[in-house]
């Protein structure tokens, strides 16, 4: 085989080859095949207990990742080591000193009085720290965008994001009810991020108790669904719906094999790029105050052009077409054949959700923008984010 000619074009196409050989590798290191089992990841929590069953029954049936999310996935499990490797070198700076131990250990949870004794929850802890002064504590380490840990500072705030909230309640599940021969006095949540030192976010067990029993109540719920579906002896739809539609937001079974009636009966596209779902929590960090907001508002202009509502996490849009007189018409003739054009401007509204109940909205702060009818043609480009999620093909 001869050797090409070196031009610019030739550089081109061999930067595609060394793109697509790279996605190539990270599919078939990192695309594990999904499965069904009978208990709930400790990664797993989701304030749908159905949503938690379709994790069990049908994980085989879950769409495989696109390669920018396998990507991150595998960013962020590297950096998260690195975060432990930082902690096991700063550990005999520490006063009182420190050091780090109990990596993978599998922590388990059973069912109540279950002779079988048949897993619950499952998960291995990240690690866990024990001090000079024999406090001890587990660790729960995540790689995430500076936009989401800025807004982190307490175990409550984990609570509050729904990118930190599955690891707030394995977190609090770990220290609830750590592995056999051990207990722990504290978790922390170490929070790394690019640029910047790692956060560490404490928690009691006086914290987390209610919502480590909260996870396990929903779990025991989840389970015994499981079962009656697995035996035959239940549907999957007659696993109760939640009534906040919020919850909805990224779930792998919307449209598929979950429709809430919330949904249909308002009309409202839900989104489920979570690109777009974290361009939105971006841009109501910014609003307007920034160019980057301002920027932000107007592709979500482009985005949701013509959508009567749209929800995007905890955020709903809705829309309206506004009528303007035009004049499609000779000049000379415009007021003889004056028209009305009902689709001429489209506004878009936004209204914060905080909660919502019985299908209400709640939380007036509402921002209107228009689009003209010359911007319809227009793309919006994808947006790439930051970020590690959970892999929900693997126990973590």
């Amino acid at each position: 085989m001869s050797r090409p000619a070196p031009t610019a074009d030739r550089a081109w196409e061999l930067a595609g080859v060394i793109r697509a050989a790279m996605t190539a590798e990270l599919i078939d290191a990192e695309q594990r095949p999904r499965d069904t089992r009978d208990y709930v990841y400790a990664s797993g929590f989701h304030p749908c207990v159905k949503r938690m069953v379709l994790d069990m029954v049908a994980g085989d049936k879950k769409p495989p990742w696109e390669p920018h999310r396998l990507a991150g996935f595998r960013m962020g499990k590297q950096r998260e080591n690195d975060v432990r490797l930082w902690l096991e070198a700063a550990g005999r700076y520490g006063d009182p000193k420190f050091e780090v131990f109990g990596k993978d250990m599998v922590a388990r949870f059973y069912h109540d009085n279950d002779p079988r004794q048949r897993k619950l929850i499952s998960g291995k802890i990240d690690g866990a720290l024990r001090f000079a002064t024999g406090e001890v504590g587990v660790i729960e380490t995540k790689w995430l965008a500076p936009w989401t840990v800025g807004k982190v500072h307490t175990y409550a705030d984990l609570l509050r994001s729904p990118w930190t909230r599955a690891a707030a309640y394995q977190g609090a599940e770990y220290l609830w009810a750590p592995p056999e021969g051990f207990a722990w006095d504290f978790v922390w949540f170490v929070l790394g991020v690019h640029g910047d030192l790692p956060h560490i976010v404490p928690a009691t067990l006086a914290d987390v108790t209610p919502f480590a029993d909260e996870f396990l109540s929903k779990a025991e719920e989840a389970v015994a669904w499981r079962d009656l579906v697995a035996d035959g002896d239940a549907s999957v739809d007659q696993v109760p719906l939640p009534k906040d539609l919020e919850v909805c937001h990224g779930c792998w079974a919307l449209g598929s094999m979950c429709f809430p009636p919330q949904v249909a009966a308002e009309g409202a596209h839900l989104e489920l790029n979570e690109d777009r779902i974290a361009a939105v929590e971006r841009w109501a960090e910014l609003k307007e105050a920034t160019k980057e907001g301002k920027a932000l508002w107007e592709k979500l202009k482009r985005w949701y052009r013509g959508r009567e509502m749209v929800v995007v996490g905890d955020h709903v849009f809705t829309g309206k077409w506004q009528g303007q007189t035009v004049y499609d018409i000779p000049d000379e003739v415009k007021a003889k054949y004056r028209g009305f054009n009902p689709q001429y401007q489209f506004k878009l509204n936004h209204q914060a959700v905080v909660k919502r109940t019985e299908g209400t909205a709640q939380d007036g702060d509402t921002q209107e923008g228009t689009t003209h009818a010359q911007e319809a043609g227009e793309a919006a480009r994808p947006e790439g984010t930051t970020g590690a999620a959970h892999g929900q093909g693997a126990e973590r």
